[in-house]
């Protein structure tokens, strides 16, 4: 099967990976990239989708927390850890059109989609028609089709555009980006201080994240990059290695981003992955340190969010539209467990129940969601679209993707935390 990258690994980063990763020499993106992203969301892409959920053990209830925001946390209640691989190659018939044309020619330049759609208030002039060819893996079948393009409020169509496919306008993000000359050109090719919110950041020392902060304001870090308009960037190979920076996670609807990072190190650079290549200018020793005042002088410690939250459990119930999950005898302690109702209206979820159609009332499975949990009703989860089957074992338990033979590539694996 075909794995999807996606930037999911919460821990357990097989460094082996990494640094054949960082030997390709793909001569436009740096491998500072992928440090970059594990300080900002504690989450590195290596090559394959992979997720983690851990659990502490401890002996008393430490409750749902962060109630208000419709998150419940697992911290502390599970004695297992779930980790591995769980993305794969759909029939056509199951895609989303996200899925089924990830790819689009514009005027003989090539596109790729970023998988985010983007609000109509934010499309701009019609661009014309693209070209675009899905393709069934299953079926060795191709699909030829045209999609209405739109450029994008405040950007520049040679960055990015909006497709419409099939009803729904997707982000797509030209191929091939040289880097910027300066970071000013970068910040109006984007509009960047229009939409880029920089208040949310962690701490780096090294490899090492010392601590994930909320800025009471982003203001007057714009104001020392508003400054920085002429640094240069850079296109020689770049690491972070093991200085000291402060990453800020970025997530924007108008360029198609989620999640992304932006960092400041202490010795004067800034870098980011927001156009996924990874862009570096030199700001100077000054305005880094002026930057990273603002901020850690006048923020409130948070909590490290996950790339995107997830639960485990039992499936006892398959409704009309929703399943349940009981995660008792995950927990450290049964009584913990909690019953959720997981709701079914994105087609990635309900297609997970009609095939391979191995899942069945019993199993163990594993949910990733990037809605809410209402725990004042029900425990309902919304913005389900992934669920995979973990049959334990011995030493933990393994999803093979459609019946077949698991391979380490292509599994899920829960494991005793305490191992």
């Amino acid at each position: 099967m075909k794995a999807k990258n996606i930037m999911d690994a919460l821990n357990d980063v097989d460094f082996d990976m990494v640094e054949q990763a960082l030997e390709e020499q793909k001569p436009t993106k740096k491998p500072w990239l992928k440090w970059a992203a594990a300080a900002a969301c504690a989450v590195l892409v290596i090559g394959v989708g992979a997720f983690a959920l851990f659990g502490r053990p401890q002996t008393k209830d430490p409750g749902p927390r962060d109630t208000a925001n419709g998150r419940w946390s697992t911290d502390g209640r599970y004695r297992y850890q779930v980790s591995g691989e769980t993305a794969m190659e759909w029939p056509w018939e199951y895609k989303t059109p996200m899925e089924r044309y990830p790819v689009m020619t514009l005027n003989g330049a090539t596109y790729g989609t970023r998988d985010s759609e983007i609000g109509e208030d934010l499309l701009g002039e019609a661009l014309g028609t693209c070209t675009a060819t899905g393709y069934d893996v299953y079926t060795e079948t191709s699909y030829p089709a045209e999609f209405e393009v739109r450029a994008i409020r405040g950007v520049d169509p040679a960055q990015l555009v909006a497709v419409n496919l099939e009803g729904t306008w997707v982000v797509f993000l030209r191929e091939g980006l040289p880097a910027p000359a300066t970071f000013g050109d970068w910040m109006d090719a984007c509009s960047l201080k229009q939409f880029v919110s920089l208040e949310r950041f962690s701490t780096v020392d090294g490899y090492k994240n010392t601590g994930w902060y909320l800025a009471e304001s982003d203001e007057a870090v714009w104001q020392v990059l508003s400054e920085c308009r002429s640094a240069p960037g850079s296109t020689d190979d770049w690491s972070l290695g093991d200085r000291k920076y402060i990453s800020f996670t970025v997530t924007l609807e108008a360029l198609g981003v989620y999640k992304k990072v932006l960092s400041v190190t202490e010795d004067g650079y800034l870098l980011t992955n927001l156009m996924e290549y990874g862009y570096v200018f030199n700001i100077g020793e000054d305005a880094a340190g002026r930057i990273i005042k603002s901020v850690t002088e006048h923020c409130r410690e948070t909590e490290m969010e996950p790339y995107y939250p997830m639960i485990a459990g039992f499936l006892t119930e398959i409704g009309d539209g929703y399943i349940l999950v009981d995660d008792s005898l995950l927990c450290v302690n049964e009584a913990e467990g909690v019953v959720y109702k997981v709701l079914l209206d994105d087609p990635r979820a309900s297609r997970c129940l009609k095939f391979p159609g191995d899942i069945a009332l019993g199993d163990c499975v594993v949910i990733e969601y990037s809605g809410t949990i209402d725990t004042s009703h029900e425990n309902t989860v919304t913005g389900a679209f992934s669920i995979s089957e973990a049959i334990f074992a011995e030493n933990g338990a393994q999803i093979p993707e459609n019946g077949a033979e698991a391979s380490e590539e292509t599994v899920v694996v829960v494991t005793s935390s305490n191992e």
